[in-house]
């Protein structure tokens, strides 16, 4: 028997993505792993599906046990068994009966020998005609309720009412097993949300072959309204369970609430302490109360329900105090920075649940990159931050952080030291509302004489040796999202305001606003579609400049893509004898040395992406990022907002994804200039 060609070796990332596009000779494709099949054995090479067009190739192949796989670097290859393609088979007519098709055939199958060792296996079907819904009903709530004034009917009228606005299976569509199975959890939810918390659903469909129409019958038991009988806390070790049920809404008494429950699990876990917090209650088993009689619904609907139950909240605590320690990098095209990490936690501090958190991160700075490194430079930044949650009050949270950070750029270095004081307090459950007061002082040394301007040179910025900076911030945030680090549905929104005054002890006077919305949208469980809009703008008052810290800059790994981190926008050109402002990235040649970038006093920035989640934690990004920094608003020109588009790779770990994008700008040279970006956390 011939090879379809030779093994190659298990290798690193690195070495398999150099390996890409080696043309392996032998059955016509590029393989990879083990290529040479066992004696008297043939390789699977491919897998075809003729005559489907309601389901694809790959949601047939992905429910058979025929499959090729050309590219993984696995020493165990897919190879033919001729004795499971009879049951392959018929796995693809149960698979169109799943989506409707119950006059679908597998007509026939063969397999085609390729030479080399290597075969072709190809399956030809025949779907038919779909069955479509031609009716949805209900049965088992109980008319006599219904017609009662009591609370329970009220509850169910309720119920009732929303069935018809649920997004059942409706007339004329395709009937599908998924859509079925949805229905009886969408009903299961709406009587759930009304105190049902027993509620049994069950469902007919009376297919018509013939005229290939299909009847659903929906049959419920609601079961009693369910009232808590107790709340208690299970898996606390440390924090006492009268501190954890104060953050619980729901008490002994209460009707049965799910959307309540949920509320205090998040409750719960904004303490800070615990890794998970879910929630039970001591449902009765279905089997035991229907003991020898069938589980019909008419047997379930007799059932005598005990309408109490006791809640409880399961919690995984945090350890109490955590040391923690490592090693980063930092690196983009016009900066790289190397850093170690030392830091402490104690999250119990003084008792109280109160938060303490001691960080040292020393660093080396690199500019104007690692890549091509020409000055390097100490840095790092010390901080310590204290938490107190229920301040006052139970959802009051109390903040404070001391900050010290030793800063490099191009043509000068720097020390700031800050300070913040703020109050956060939820509102309607998703709302926060935050108001602090922030206190910055700047030093600036080492600084060239080319960096020392006026006023009247440079945008409203004149360069101070040292500084005050202190405002006071308000902000309001909307959280919708399903996961803050990886978030796959659901919205963010946040707007945002400073205001610097010289009574609050400031050098400068100006008023600063901000908002960004963030949009998620899961088509299935392997996409998901990312949009964000992010504003800002800066007022000034009394003809004063506005330092660096307030003004806008963008670009960077969560920011603008085709540009390196603060790299969008005004910056100052050193042209020897005279100093320019530049809003045009390619205006003042290729030293980065003759470069200041300042920012502006109004941004815009808008992204979208398309996040693929494959196999072994991978994911592949596809984005496209637009935005602007003007340095006035009279500048404002919308036709030439940047635009970079670019793939992405993620690895996810449990802390957040690993990031790795390129950039590539389109709107300043051809070719499009591309810039690099490591980080951890997606972009937005």
């Amino acid at each position: 028997m011939n090879h379809c060609c030779r093994y190659i070796p298990k290798l690193s990332t690195t070495a398999a993505l150099m390996m890409l596009g080696f043309l392996v000779p032998g059955c016509g494709l590029i393989r990879f792993g083990q290529l040479d099949p066992p004696p008297e054995r043939f390789m699977i090479t491919d897998v075809v599906i003729e005559g489907n067009d309601a389901l694809s190739d790959a949601e047939i192949i992905a429910k058979i046990a025929t499959y090729s796989d050309n590219l993984s670097l696995s020493e165990k290859k897919p190879l033919l068994d001729r004795a499971a393609l009879p049951n392959d088979s018929r796995r693809i007519e149960s698979l169109y009966d799943e989506f409707g098709y119950f006059d679908a055939k597998v007509l026939n199958y063969r397999v085609d020998e390729l030479g080399a060792g290597c075969v072709r296996v190809l399956f030809t079907v025949n779907e038919g005609e779909p069955v479509r819904v031609t009716s949805v009903s209900f049965d088992g709530i109980d008319l006599e309720k219904l017609n009662q004034n009591t609370d329970e009917s009220a509850r169910l009228k309720r119920a009732n009412k929303r069935l018809g606005t649920l997004n059942l299976l409706r007339k004329g569509e395709i009937w599908t097993a998924e859509k079925y199975e949805i229905g009886k959890t969408f009903i299961r939810e709406t009587f759930s949300a009304e105190g049902f918390a027993f509620v049994e659903v069950m469902g007919d469909v009376y297919v018509t072959r013939e005229t290939h129409q299909a009847a659903v019958q929906y049959h419920i038991a609601p079961g009693p309204v369910v009232t808590i009988g107790d709340v208690v806390v299970e898996g606390s070790d440390i924090v006492s369970q009268e501190r954890i049920l104060r953050r619980s809404s729901v008490s002994k008494g209460d009707i049965y609430n799910p959307e309540q429950i949920r509320t205090s699990e998040q409750d719960i876990y904004n303490l800070g302490v615990f890794f998970s917090v879910a929630s039970k209650i001591n449902r009765p088993n279905l089997a035991e109360l229907l003991g020898d009689n069938e589980p019909t619904i008419e047997n379930i609907r007799n059932i005598e329900w005990n309408p109490t139950v006791v809640l409880t909240f399961v919690v995984l605590e945090m350890p109490m105090h955590e040391i923690r320690s490592g090693v980063g990098l930092t690196v983009d095209n016009e900066r790289g920075e190397a850093y170690v990490l030392g830091g402490y936690q104690d999250r119990n501090f003084v008792s109280g649940l109160r938060f303490f958190d001691a960080e040292l991160k020393p660093a080396l700075i690199v500019l104007p990159n690692l890549f091509s490194p020409e000055q390097l430079f100490p840095g790092g930044r010390a901080q310590l931050s204290f938490r107190q949650p229920s301040f006052l009050e139970e959802y009051l949270l109390l903040s404070t952080r001391l900050e010290y950070e030793l800063g490099a750029e191009i043509g000068y270095q720097s020390h700031r030291v800050s300070g913040l004081l703020a109050i956060a307090r939820k509102l309607l459950d998703r709302l926060t509302v935050q108001l602090s007061y922030h206190a910055e002082f700047y030093n600036y040394f080492n600084v060239d004489a080319d960096r020392v301007f006026s006023q009247d040179q440079t945008l409203g910025l004149e360069f101070r040796e040292q500084y005050v900076l202190s405002y006071l911030g308000q902000s309001l945030t909307l959280e919708y999202r399903d996961n803050i680090y990886d978030a796959r549905k659901g919205m963010f929104a946040q707007a945002a305001a400073e205001e610097s005054l010289g009574f609050l002890g400031s050098d400068f006077y100006y008023y600063r606003l901000s908002g960004d919305i963030r949009g998620y949208l899961s088509a299935t469980s392997w996409l998901t579609f990312a949009a964000r809009i992010r504003y800002g703008q800066v007022f000034t008052t009394f003809e004063t400049d506005v330092p660096l810290p307030a003004r806008f800059q963008g670009g960077g790994p969560s920011s603008m893509r085709g540009f390196a981190s603060r790299r969008m926008g005004p910056y100052l050109c050193n042209r020897g004898d005279t100093t320019t402002v530049e809003q045009d990235p390619n205006a003042c040649g290729d030293s980065a040395d003759d470069r200041i970038y300042v920012g502006g006093n109004l941004l815009l920035e808008g992204s979208v992406e398309i996040r693929l989640y494959l196999p072994a934690n991978f994911g592949l990004v596809l984005f496209t990022d637009v935005g602007e920094v003007w340095a006035r608003a009279e500048e404002i020109d919308f036709t030439k907002l940047h635009v970079a588009v670019g793939p992405g790779l993620r690895y996810f770990t449990p802390f957040g994804p690993i990031r790795l994008d390129l950039g590539l700008l389109l709107t300043t040279v051809d070719p499009p200039e591309m810039t690099f970006h490591f980080s951890i956390g997606q972009a937005f």
